[in-house]
């Protein structure tokens, strides 16, 4: 899968505060998954308790500066879109361990990137968060691998939350707490998710929220800037409804990006972009999804509205293969067809489905095998284009051209040695000045490829 760097998108976006305006906050939400790799890890030998305490030691350290603590750690469900991202984080790390707190400590890599080493040791976490001291007064709340929060020293929250990104947990937790009134607060996460998550859900309850509710985001070492998401509402507020969706659409960690788009590109079409891109909501048709998605992609790529995708990768693969000979670019690095594209609004809107409500405790009843997604054995993977669907036709694939300047009468020109006419994708264009004797009118090979119908 094609990736794009989303930090990008966080430079754009953040709002930094400074030193003199930053408050001790009332409520920290922490990407506990996200804190374990800021935990130093214990030189090996070592038991796998020495990294669990450490990890508890390093959480319970933020009790003392703040009234109110979520720790909220990643979900690992059966059949996740995530699996193919959590896969490739592996990175062909594969071996699988039976831990306990006596264990031998693997590497780090082995533990934090291997699915099913990290769950246990989050399990060995949680129990012992949950068994904790907490001084009087402070409120400590851990979302671990069960649907119920546990309050410690209280018990289980009676209402579950079924999320399964701690991004999406974290933002649930942030709209609760500045519902009731809570303030500052401080969401501790090295992820531009996360921040994109919290923009969007702040701008939605502006007008419900009470306006001395101030939010906040940090990284997780403690040392990053501070980011004032309050601030970064206000100043891009046009951009932020569509926020979400482009960058699905554009790339994420479940969706593949796009072909010579990045984020930088991205942020910038946004604010000339008017219309309303319609993923991520329940009520739209995918029909309806698709076509909000094909007028800004032809934004994105600087083409008018309206201008098919067929057209897009025509031009694009002309000015790519204009005067290289035998040289045809990648496939990869045009613009998806449209029974690709198609398949990547899905998961697109699968994906924004899930952000836009993480101000409910629970997701969308929604089916990702209706959405762009297989199963592949345990796990599902993507489907990029349809069983049987080319990527191109014939007449691209086996493509010739010449990169004559002038004449194309010998057969110093390709076109000329393979008796092939010269088309609108070679140097001359087949214009009026190439001399191929075997000029003629070339078909439109885009044409029937890839009906673009709905």
């Amino acid at each position: 899968m094609r990736k794009t760097s989303k930090s990008v998108l966080k430079t754009k976006l953040q709002v930094l505060c400074g030193m003199r305006n930053r408050q001790l906050p009332k409520v920290v939400i922490l990407d506990a998954c996200a804190l374990l790799w800021a935990v130093p890890w214990p030189a090996l030998p070592a038991k796998v308790s020495a990294f669990v305490n450490a990890a508890v030691s390093s959480i319970m350290e933020r009790v003392g500066t703040t009234s109110i603590l979520h720790v909220v750690f990643d979900r690992y469900y059966n059949a996740s879109i995530k699996s193919g991202c959590r896969t490739t984080r592996q990175n062909g790390l594969s071996r699988v361990y039976n831990l306990t707190e006596d264990s031998p400590l693997p590497k780090q890599a082995l533990v934090l990137n291997v699915s099913a080493n990290k769950k246990q040791v989050i399990q060995m976490i949680v129990d012992k968060l949950c068994s904790a001291q907490i001084p009087h007064g402070k409120r400590v709340v851990i979302t671990g691998p069960e649907p119920h929060p546990v309050q410690v020293g209280i018990g289980k929250w009676q209402t579950s939350i079924t999320h399964e990104e701690a991004d999406v947990i974290m933002a649930y937790h942030m709209v609760q707490e500045a519902t009731a009134g809570h303030s500052p607060i401080r969401v501790v996460s090295d992820d531009s998710d996360v921040l994109l998550i919290l923009v969007h859900h702040l701008h939605a309850h502006v007008n419900s929220l009470p306006h001395s509710v101030q939010v906040t985001m940090a990284g997780c070492s403690g040392t990053h800037a501070i980011i004032v998401v309050n601030e970064v509402v206000q100043r891009h507020s046009t951009v932020i409804p569509n926020l979400l969706g482009a960058h699905a659409l554009s790339g994420c960690d479940t969706v593949s990006s796009l072909a010579g788009i990045g984020k930088a590109t991205v942020f910038k079409k946004l604010a000339a972009f008017t219309d309303c891109l319609c993923l991520g909501d329940q009520l739209a048709s995918l029909e309806e999804v698709t076509e909000s998605c094909l007028r800004f992609i032809a934004t994105l790529y600087g083409r008018e509205q309206g201008t098919s995708l067929n057209s897009m990768r025509a031009d694009i693969f002309k000015k790519k293969i204009a005067g290289k000979r035998h040289t045809p670019p990648k496939l990869s690095s045009l613009p998806p067809t449209m029974a690709a594209f198609k398949l990547h609004c899905q998961r697109a809107h699968f994906q924004t489905a899930l952000w836009k409500v993480a101000d409910m405790s629970s997701p969308p009843d929604l089916d990702p095998l209706q959405y762009g997604w297989v199963m592949n054995g345990p796990e599902l993977r993507p489907v990029y284009t349809p069983l049987g669907q080319l990527a191109a036709p014939d007449e691209v694939l086996n493509l010739v051209s010449c990169g004559c300047k002038t004449g194309c009468k010998t057969a110093l020109c390709s076109c000329v040695k393979f008796t092939l006419t010269c088309s609108e994708f070679c140097k001359c264009m087949g214009q009026a000045s190439c001399q191929n004797p075997m000029k003629a009118v070339a078909p439109d090979v885009f044409d029937s490829s890839d009906e673009e119908s709905p």
